[in-house]
């Protein structure tokens, strides 16, 4: 006679478990996926504040820079320009050189130390006015400053879960940028020129610090660990593939039309509309756009799943639109029109470029990815700069100055007539890449990113 052993259960009665525990498991899931949503969040929130609280420091130095180089330091017109253009060079085309050593280490350990020497650099500024040293401790920020980018906009995307939107987390950035871009220049000019300059390097330091502490609450990178192939072969990938090439075009194009708004309109509105007092309301109303709407706009784009080369051409638009509209009517308040239409391009174009790097790219190419796309940045700021300059002076001295903006119009047409061929003429990237991201799907039916 055979019997059933204490704590054994027969067929019959295992049945009802297994249906139980199979009925458990999808909502065990569910239940994890959220778990991960929130733990994501929350270390992006400490990354996002990171960011902020840095930029604040930074934008507050960059904001009196021009005049602690003329009357601090008493230099000359053509050495603070020059001073300015390396500062330029240190926090943007450094990224490049920069990108191999970063890369060997991890995000959040890159982070931490960025901010560190982003904040001695600081402190130097604030114990010597040697313009020799200057320039040395300018070119020791920038390379901590972008340290601190490339890491961060690498951090963003992996600490994005399969359920988020990495538009979302370029959103946020381009936020806390825009909100630090309006709240340091503001505390600047309460600390310089009435006290000491010594007082705004102290406070970017103590930014750059403050940032570095809550670095350290960012878990590790999923992405960290295991063998990453060597620069020059990641490097060789990265250029090859044509949608990182069709993203880096988008990336010149963007900022050669952005770099309109801080490199012809000050000297536009002083010298063409004879409004100088009001200069500063134009970037007050830019900032203040960017970081009431940023986030919505980014939600809108998420929840209507539109194509991102279609985004970055509907900025594109909105920066033309503003040239023809200043053109056909120069006057100051139809100033306000065309940077409100260039800050939507602006917010259209700016966090939909960074997710679109993102995307293209696999993890372990991102650093790589990021710090090409910062070349790209400098190449269309530089350009747009350049020839956005020479050619409101050229106007100005033929008594033409209200008919720059037609030119521009003009210009941005040529300038943006390859973008427009190469994504409507049946060249545009696949769309597991190109599209926005939209409502949140299951994993299974999510490409990877």
């Amino acid at each position: 006679m055979t019997g059933t052993a204490v704590g054994s259960s027969t067929p019959e009665q295992r049945k009802p478990e297994q249906q139980e525990s199979a009925q458990r498991k999808p909502e065990q899931r569910e239940s994890d996926r959220h778990r991960e949503l929130r733990r994501a969040r929350r270390w992006f929130g400490f990354l996002l504040s990171e960011w902020s609280v840095s930029n604040v420091g930074y934008y507050a130095v960059q904001s009196i820079l021009s005049l602690y180089f003329l009357t601090s330091l008493h230099l000359s017109p053509g050495a603070a320009g020059s001073l300015v253009l390396v500062t330029s060079i240190a926090f943007r085309l450094n990224r490049i050189f920069l990108a191999p050593l970063i890369d060997r280490m991890r995000p959040r350990t890159a982070v931490f130390c960025g901010l560190l020497v982003g904040a001695a650099g600081y402190l130097g500024l604030a114990a010597t006015r040697s313009p020799l040293l200057v320039t040395a401790l300018l070119l020791v920020i920038g390379v901590g400053g972008a340290t601190n980018a490339l890491s961060v906009k690498t951090l963003a995307a992996e600490l994005t879960p399969g359920t988020d939107s990495p538009l979302l987390r370029y959103a946020s950035l381009s936020t806390g940028l825009n909100l630090a871009a309006a709240t340091g220049p503001l505390i600047a000019a309460a600390l310089y020129p009435a006290h000491s300059v010594g007082w705004v390097f102290a406070l970017a330091a103590l930014g750059y610090a403050a940032a570095a502490v809550l670095a350290l609450f960012v878990p590790a990178s999923a992405h960290e660990s295991g063998q990453r192939p060597t620069w020059r072969r990641t490097s060789r990938g990265v250029l090859a593939d044509p949608g990182f090439r069709r993203v880096l075009m988008l990336t010149v194009v963007g900022f050669f039309l952005y770099s309109q708004l801080f490199s012809t309109l000050p000297y536009f509105v002083t010298e063409g509309l004879d409004r100088p007092g009001l200069r500063g309301s134009y970037f007050t109303l830019n900032a203040v756009l960017v970081i009431a709407g940023q986030i919505p706009l980014g939600h809108w784009l998420q929840r209507t799943a539109r194509p991102e080369h279609r985004v970055v051409l509907a900025g594109y638009a909105l920066f033309l639109t503003g040239f023809v509209l200043l053109w056909a009517a120069p006057r100051w308040w139809m100033a306000y029109a065309s940077v409100t239409l260039w800050t939507f391009g602006e917010m259209l174009i700016m966090p939909t470029l960074d997710t679109m790097t993102a995307r293209t790219l696999q993890p372990q190419q991102r650093m790589v990815g990021f710090s090409f796309a910062g070349v790209a940045m400098s190449v269309g700021d530089g350009l747009g700069g350049a020839l956005g300059v020479a050619l409101a002076g050229w106007l100005h001295e033929h008594h033409r100055l209200t008919e720059l903006y037609g030119v521009m119009a003009l210009l941005a047409v040529v300038v943006l007539a390859l973008p427009v061929y190469r994504l409507t003429g049946g060249r545009a990237a696949e769309p597991n890449r190109q599209a926005t991201p939209g409502p949140a799907k299951p994993p299974s039916d999510q490409g990877s990113s």
